[in-house]
């Protein structure tokens, strides 16, 4: 079982990510700007971390080490985040969707390009199998496309790509928590220049139910699945980890169903069907459920 929890750690990332859509609809609903939402969701999120880390003992690690990874977090992941809204907002949330969920195979460009790492057959066909699911699962495209909002959709996945590729450096060398503060600070950091810069204010929410949809935000759409895909990935490649944890579509999907009453077509569901086999054949082959020779033992 052993083999098998860095695996199990990153799949229930990719699940918890999913409820992002389902947060973010209601924050939105409740009045607030989506800027304003991102930095306290971050923010709130760095403090919750916090009583995780005060017995740590900072003198273990490198301080070139932690700011890397609030760098990494600023930049690579916070303004991602802000491009993939900004592409959803001008094609629509479907495309934008496929166009981000192409950071698994940049992910793993990257990693044979710059980290020697080899891909198997079964990486690529499972790759292959998440874009074509992605594509199912999203339904009708807007059809007001622009170049704008592509470009926008494809820098999202470049820059979430760098910060999967980078966090296999800094999880190696960081606790979980700690490289997960670090990272959530950074891309707090991040949207209060955003903010600042091109709002000249920061709201707080207005009410106890804004208040506690945040919270619950920074917690189970925020905290744990960073958490988790830093443990996971502490075990696996940051190819590996980018295939197993793309289960993000297929959650929302099912939050859609449940909560929001949304409806789903058959193609909808075949491509969550698709998109799980993809991730399930990265995780049950043998050779991909151990440690390999670029993995850490």
């Amino acid at each position: 079982m052993t083999r098998y929890k860095y695996i199990i750690f990153t799949a229930l990332s990719g699940l918890l990510y999913g409820s992002i859509g389902y947060f973010g609809h209601h924050i939105r609903n409740t009045g607030m700007s989506i800027s304003d939402m991102l930095f306290w969701r971050f923010i709130i999120s760095s403090l919750l971390i916090i009583p995780f880390i005060v017995k740590i003992n900072f003198k273990n690690y490198k301080p070139s080490d932690m700011l890397g990874c609030f760098i990494m977090g600023m930049i690579f992941y916070g303004i991602s985040t802000w491009y993939y809204f900004y592409s959803a907002h001008e094609i629509g949330s479907g495309l934008a969707m496929v166009l981000f969920y192409a950071y698994p195979a940049i992910v793993a460009l990257i990693s044979v390009f710059f980290g020697k790492e080899k891909i198997s057959g079964i990486e690529i066909l499972s790759l292959i199998s998440i874009f074509i699911g992605c594509v199912l699962i999203s339904g009708k495209f807007n059809d007001s496309l622009n170049a704008v909002g592509i470009r926008a959709g494809l820098i999202s996945a470049f820059l979430y790509s760098l910060y999967m590729f980078f966090s296999k450096k800094y999880v190696n060398k960081l606790d979980s928590y700690l490289a997960s503060f670090l990272v959530c600070l950074g891309i707090g950091f991040a949207f209060f220049l955003n903010n600042m810069i091109f709002e000249q204010k920061i709201d707080f929410p207005d009410n106890n139910s804004q208040w506690l949809l945040v919270i619950a935000f920074a917690l189970v759409g925020t905290i744990l699945p960073i958490v988790f895909l830093f443990i996971g990935m502490k075990g696996i490649s940051a190819t590996k980890a980018s295939i197993i944890s793309v289960l993000e579509p297929v959650t929302t999907l099912i939050i859609g169903i449940t909560l929001l009453n949304e409806s789903v077509t058959v193609i909808q569901f075949i491509g969550s069907i698709i998109i799980l086999i993809g991730a399930t054949l990265v995780a049950v082959n043998p050779q991909i459920s151990t440690l390999g020779k670029n993995d850490v033992k």
